[in-house]
């Protein structure tokens, strides 16, 4: 440890993937998405992966709830929220713990969509909240925020990924984003189960793809990108 610096967490990972399984779309994505994993031996290197199901619409924050209660009881120092229609880069498995290795007490968004201040000029940017595709936590913090939304968010409120940003601007958390972003959003392929319609896809701006995130160096954080909205207009769900 050099000049005050905190020691690297010996990071281990538990991950859930939340599935709208009445979706056709949605299922054939997670059977991908599981693929992959299995291609780049999560197994040898996490410590677990449940697929939580919602088979009859239930919402996504039904869905989300469960990964996150699930997250809350691993013995993984962190958990791993994957949607059901993302796909995940080269290598994956084994490059997210350097990357959350560098902000191991943070929140970090593994996907971003397009924003005029993420313009590729530094390996991190500084976003106000997440976008769902790919969240990380550390699993105290994951406790925390379960009670938090508990006590200061509406059961109305149908977002899931929403609900970690209100947690993340109301305790003054900066949600941290790599780039490139570890994950990507297949937003042009499979629709929204909300009915969400976007002028533009929502999709990465610069996803790591055939990369190897190993040949990247997390700990350069100079002159972070930060993009910041208010989210005020979810206020109207807050309790206090």
């Amino acid at each position: 440890m050099v000049n005050g610096e905190k020691p690297k967490v010996n990071v281990s990972i538990s991950c859930t993937i939340m599935q709208s399984s009445f979706n056709a779309q949605r299922k054939q994505s997670v059977e991908q998405l599981q693929f992959q994993l299995f291609s780049q031996e999560w197994e040898k290197n996490w410590l677990n992966l449940t697929v939580i199901k919602d088979d009859v619409g239930r919402g996504p924050w039904w869905t989300a709830k469960k990964c996150w209660e699930e997250g809350s009881v691993s013995n993984a120092t962190h958990h791993l929220l994957l949607q059901d229609d993302v796909v995940i880069c080269n290598n994956f498995v084994n490059g997210i713990k350097s990357v959350i290795s560098s902000y191991s007490n943070d929140i970090i968004s593994l996907f971003h969509g397009p924003r005029k201040a993420f313009n590729g000029s530094a390996r991190w940017g500084l976003s106000e909240g997440v976008w769902g595709q790919g969240i990380v936590m550390p699993v105290y913090l994951v406790e925390e925020f379960l009670k938090w939304e508990a006590k200061n968010i509406s059961k109305d409120f149908p977002h899931d990924d929403s609900r970690v940003s209100l947690f993340a601007i109301k305790t003054k958390r900066h949600v941290k984003v790599p780039f490139p972003n570890l994950v990507d959003h297949r937003d042009v392929e499979i629709k929204s189960v909300m009915g969400h319609k976007w002028i533009r896809p929502r999709i990465s701006s610069d996803f790591m793809g055939e990369r190897n995130p190993e040949d990247f160096d997390w700990s350069n954080k100079k002159n972070q990108m930060k993009s910041v909205n208010s989210f005020t207009q979810y206020n109207k769900y807050l309790l206090k």
